[in-house]
């Protein structure tokens, strides 16, 4: 039988009775499956083209249906039973912020070392090792060699059989790369973040210092759960998961790579660095070291040190002695993302109080006062990402992702990704919505849905009931499904906020800190660049400050990668955040759980 998935055009040839998720996990195509395939999410349906699919009881229990009767299943829950066709949804995007990262490249040391040397012209009379004649043609001008890789050393040997002594080194922490003829083309580095739902990876120019392109793609391991608790379950049923999930990232990583070189003509041995942030689980898995440890106390890391790992141990495709650095952990629980935030805001070098919360699956917070620096992590969720919502998706085309209730006009405003129809709500949208229903009435300080008489009057005819659940309409998609959100969908949020919140509450005490004291809260995050800073306040998302305090700094993980490839201050900087970083465990304070349940409040 054969599976055809759109847009990518791939025909895979497979066994009756396969789910198409668990197919596509197989063939290494990235679908999201928050739940781990379950049936209990939204998230990795698809759309059947050109013939009827039988509907299963999930099916109509998660899917609307106007949307079952345009096509959409369940992958986890649509068995391949006859050749198929289905659509995959379109990815949602990562930004990078370049305000970030090029006032910090006025003057950097490079991480690279790219050198022209010219050998002694008695070359051809001396019986020393060409290899010895290089180091101290290096030496001379201040570089010692302490490895050789074997690619350097066959290029070597292949420049002097054609008497060429003028030639064009690069070299990694002592390490001789490469032996170029020496010209003028560029050399590239790879960062890249691995978050929980999505990769991103920048290409740079080492020698310009430019950022060329940032590619975005889901996490493959997404298949896998949504959360790094479901990747953490998964590896520990049997040692061969951790392979898998290993493996799947890897070949994530490998599509992204292979795209940029056919994009930009590269040779593969034209990118020399690699550079890795991301949390402690996907950090671990990408290593392929067990993560066990990471997924209760005491949290351990098999390893949190700066690592640097040739291209050829990861299967990276990649020239083999390409080194790949992965950012230093700050322990189990707190990864190298957290750390990668720090470096790109040169926090340590702050004298006034700032904090950043990183808004995401994995909510991460530092802050640093009196030039110490304080930080937190816990675990969100991926409701941010609009997962597990009745009417929940991706920011792709036609996701609503903002919404404003206008008081005085009586009117509802909504705005969707490249002003498409809508057909759901992103996470963004979700926040704005319950916002402005605890602003208007609709929702009390605790989140409870109000009765409908209750409400504004002009507001009552949205009143919606999702099964036994309240709920509130925003908008109707192109077959005029409901587009709402309910009870269930306000907790799920609050869960979210809540977390994101106890941290920020505990960095805060540890640093005795007020919201008064904050010069500014700096957002970060993909999810982060898209949220209103008002919705954010009033759900008390945030620390209660003015709104001018609220700066956005996008992917600020990526960024501070970006740096830590491009210049050795800013690498070593991540190395010494990592090692003064006050970690603040807030999972054993006795008042924890009062914490949180105070932080689900929808206002300060």
């Amino acid at each position: 039988m054969s599976l055809t998935i759109l847009p990518e055009g791939r025909t895979l040839a497979v066994g009756p009775g396969i789910s198409v998720l668990e197919a596509c996990r197989e063939h290494d195509i990235d679908l999201p499956g928050i739940c781990g395939g379950r049936g209990r999410c939204r998230e990795c349906r698809v759309t059947v083209i050109g013939r009827d699919a039988a509907v299963s009881a999930l099916d109509k229990a998660l899917l609307e249906p106007g949307d079952l009767s345009r096509g959409w299943r369940l992958s986890c829950q649509l068995s391949v039973d006859g050749d198929l066709t289905v659509e995959l949804p379109p990815v949602s995007l990562k930004l990078l912020d370049p305000g970030v990262v090029v006032p910090q490249l006025e003057s950097v040391e490079p991480v690279i070392r790219d050198v022209v040397v010219d050998l002694p012209a008695a070359l051809g009379e001396s019986d020393r090792p060409a290899a010895s004649l290089l180091d101290d043609a290096l030496l001379e001008k201040g570089i010692r060699v302490e490895r050789r890789s074997l690619a350097a050393l066959r290029e070597l040997g292949l420049a002097l059989s054609r008497r060429q002594t003028r030639l064009r080194c690069l070299l990694h922490e002592g390490t001789l790369l490469d032996v170029r003829v020496p010209s003028s083309s560029p050399v590239y580095g790879l960062a890249i973040d691995i978050g929980t739902s999505t990769v991103s990876a920048a290409l740079l120019d080492l020698s310009t210092l430019a950022m060329l392109s940032v590619e975005t793609a889901r996490n493959p391991q997404g298949a896998y759960g949504g959360d790094f608790m479901s990747r953490i379950a998964f590896a520990m049923e049997k040692e061969e998961n951790l392979l898998e999930l290993h493996n799947k990232i890897v070949g994530g990583i490998n599509r992204m790579i292979e795209r940029l070189v056919m994009s930009y003509g590269l040779a593969r041995n034209d990118i020399v660095l690699v550079t890795v942030a991301g949390n402690a689980v996907m950090h671990h898995l990408f290593f392929g070291l067990d993560v066990k440890t990471l997924g209760g106390f005491p949290f351990r890391p098999v390893l949190n040190e700066l690592a640097v790992v040739p291209a050829a141990e990861l299967a990276l495709r990649l020239s083999p002695a390409t080194p790949v650095v992965g950012l230093p952990l700050i322990s189990g629980y707190i990864g190298a993302d957290t750390v990668g935030v720090v470096v790109a805001l040169d926090l340590l070098a702050r004298s006034d109080t700032v904090i950043a919360v990183d808004v995401g699956t994995n909510a991460e917070v530092a802050l640093v006062h009196r030039g110490k620096l304080y930080v937190c992590s816990a675990p969100a969720g991926p409701a941010f990402e609009g997962a597990q919502m009745a009417c929940g998706t991706q920011a792709r085309p036609g996701a609503i992702t903002k919404i404003a209730i206008d008081d005085k006009r009586r009117e509802l405003r909504i705005a969707t990704v490249e002003e498409k129809p809508p057909f759901g709500i992103a996470g963004t949208g979700i926040v704005d919505a319950i916002a402005e229903l605890a602003r208007v009435g609709v929702l009390d300080d605790s989140g409870r849905m109000l009765e409908t008489n209750d409400w504004p009057a002009w507001l009552r005819e949205r009143a919606h009931l999702a099964g036994e659940m309240k709920a509130f309409v925003f908008a109707h998609d192109a077959d005029n499904r409901p587009l709402y959100v309910h009870q269930g969908d306000v907790r799920e949020l609050q869960l979210a906020k809540a977390a994101t919140a106890t941290a920020i509450h505990y960095v805060m005490a540890a640093a005795n800190v007020t919201a008064a004291e904050l010069d500014r809260v700096y957002v970060a995050g993909a999810f982060g660049s898209y949220l209103d800073p008002v919705s954010m306040l009033r759900i008390a998302l945030l620390p209660d400050v003015p709104r001018e305090r609220v700066e956005f700094i996008g992917n600020a993980a990526l960024a501070g990668a970006v740096l830590a490839t491009l210049s050795r201050r800013h690498l070593e900087n991540a190395v010494r955040v990592a090692r003064e970083a006050v970690r603040v465990d807030m999972a054993t304070d006795e008042s924890f759980q009062d914490v949180f349940v105070d932080k689900l409040r929808l206002a300060h």
